[in-house]
This record gives C-alpha cells, structure tokens and sequence, in this order.
C-alpha cells in the first residue's frame, strides 16, 4: 500500500495577528525532502497542500485545510486495506486550548482578529492514528499553542468509525514546536525564514544517520530537534522546548537517511595553521577524520556527535558538540 501526506504552511497574515516569514516555507521544504526518493519517497499524488501562494496550491484558508484532508477522511471512510505512512505537518499561528493540553488549532488565513478561524489539525491526526487505516502516523506542527479562553478550540466533524480495519496496531510519532500555552519562534537562517522545530528537523534529515537499512527513525530525529534547540538557546533567548510522543520501541520510519557532514567553521590562528588536526570521536581517542589547517576561515564536514579536536605537535584540545553554529577558534 501507499504513503500519503497533508501539508500545510499559512503565510498570509490572518487579520489582527503578527506578521510571520516562515509558514509558506516551512511546507515548502517539508514537501521537497518527502517528495524526494532520497528523502520521504512520497507519490506526488498522494501528498496534499494547502499553502500559499495559491495555485499550485490549496489556499491556507478553512476550506483549503479542510479540502487538503478530505481524500484521507475518504478514504478512512471506505475501511479498506491498510496504507503504509501518514505524514501531517502544519506551521502558523497557532492556539491551544484549556481543556485538552494536546488539542492545537491552526489559525487560517481568512481568520481576523474579532472571529479566529482555525481548524484543529490534532484532531484529524487523533483520527486518522485510531482508524487503524494507517501502520504508521506522523504529525508534526510548528505553530504557537498559547490559550485564548475566549477562543476553545473547535473539533472537526468526522464520520465515526464502528468497525476499524484489521491490522498491525499503527506507530505514532507526534511532536511540536512549543509545549501547552506556549509560543512558537522563527528566524533567518541563511537569509531564509523558518520555524525553528521546521528548521531543526530538516537539518536531522539532511545530517542523521539511519539504521542499518538506512532509514531515518522518530527516535533519533527527535534526540537531534532537542539537542539543536538547545544549541540556538544562545540565538534566540527562550526558544520553546520542544514537545514529542511517540514510542521508541515501536519507533516510525521517516524515509531515507542521508547523513550528510554538518558544515563546522574554523577560525585558525598561527598557532595552528600548516599543522594537521585531528577530530576524536565522543572523547574516547578514536579518530575519525583529519584535516590539514590553514591560517583564516576554513570549513570542516563532521557527523552530529560529541568530538575532541587535536591539533598535532601542540597542546590544543577542543571539545566539539556538532552540529553547531559557532565558529571554532583554533589559536
């Protein structure tokens, strides 16, 4: 059976809302890495958008977001076979809610200050995990899940499932960007906007490594979002703790695994220039790599992980925690 995917990124400003830079990218580079056959390896049409600008897209509006979901509630609805993965991403301006610390309302783009339109995106990932349609679901949402207690959030109407199809018991893999009652945060990197946990998790698809099959699991995707949220705390004063459920031993499968170097700057000083460093893995004196330094600005390729750096012929010892975005000083 197949994969399939709903993607969602509201850029336009709702009415009343801070302006955010991220969302229309966000879904943008979430679809590439699926749609790629070293990524997600998704048919295309099987993966859903709503984002903006509109076309080629579903407008980002209630009925857009909506109509993105419809051929999965569909087909929930025919109790067929089982589909192998469900991918959900959202990222927007977002709301929680005061009665159920999970529920997250996506604020659409038609939306205004005085009536905040949304659609509560966890509910359609609630009921596509208990369909029992699916052997694995991924939901993912970049969003803010502050509480506004004028503003419950409103569930989906979706049809009620008497007899679910048999099948394996499906995997669950759920994260956020923010935890209850919480605000999500974006920046520039590299003169492009993103979600910080948007951010984060492409990074741990283009740098993971995968198991033995090469594949990409939640486990180890989540292990790399916590740790880079806590490296870019020095950016961003009081970014978010991430917020994940999901069971690792029953861990999901997210796609290809490319684990590609993570770009490290070095800024060698006369000390160490025309002398041969060496990269030790995990402190325990096995090396892995070693590099011939040059006076200035250099760049070094290095798998995530924890590295001591020795410049030969000297006493420089550097701990190293990649990925970073840091520069190096090597005296």
């Amino acid at each position: 059976m197949a994969d399939h995917a709903v993607l969602i990124g509201v850029q336009p400003n709702p009415g009343g809302f801070s302006p955010l830079n991220g969302p229309g990218n966000d879904a943008q580079r979430i679809a590439d890495w699926l749609l790629a056959q070293n990524g997600g390896g998704l048919p295309a049409a099987n993966v859903h958008i709503a984002n903006d600008p509109s076309p080629p897209y579903l407008p980002a509006s209630e009925a857009g977001i909506r109509q993105a979901f419809r051929p999965l509630v569909d087909l929930v609805a025919k109790n067929g076979a089982q589909e192998d993965r469900l991918f959900i991403f959202a990222s927007g301006h977002g709301l929680g809610d005061l009665s159920n610390s999970w529920d997250t309302g996506l604020i659409t783009c038609d939306a205004n200050s005085t009536y905040r339109v949304h659609v509560a995106v966890n509910r359609y990932a609630d009921f596509m995990f208990r369909s029992n349609r699916f052997k694995q679901v991924i939901f993912l949402t970049d969003c803010c899940r502050d509480v506004d207690p004028q503003w419950p959030i409103i569930p989906p109407q979706l049809p009620f499932m008497m007899n679910p199809p048999a099948g394996v018991a499906p995997r669950k893999f759920f994260g956020a960007a923010a935890n209850w009652g919480v605000q999500a945060k974006e920046d520039q990197f590299n003169g492009v906007w993103h979600g910080y946990f948007t951010k984060a998790l492409l990074e741990a698809f283009e740098h993971m490594e995968g198991d033995r099959n090469g594949r990409l699991k939640g486990s180890d995707v989540a292990t790399y979002v916590h740790a880079r949220i806590a490296n870019w705390q020095q950016r961003a004063a009081l970014l978010p703790i991430p917020e994940f459920a999901y069971d690792v031993v029953r861990d999901v499968d997210f796609g290809m695994a490319r684990g590609l170097p993570f770009p490290v700057e070095l800024e060698v000083g006369p000390s160490g220039a025309g002398r041969r460093a060496h990269l030790l893995f995990d402190g325990q004196g096995d090396p892995v790599d070693d590099l011939l330094l040059t006076a200035g600005n250099m760049t070094w390729g290095m798998k995530p992980g924890l590295y001591i750096l020795e410049v030969e012929d000297t006493t420089i010892r550097i701990l190293l925690n990649v990925p970073t975005d840091t520069p190096i000083h090597v005296p």
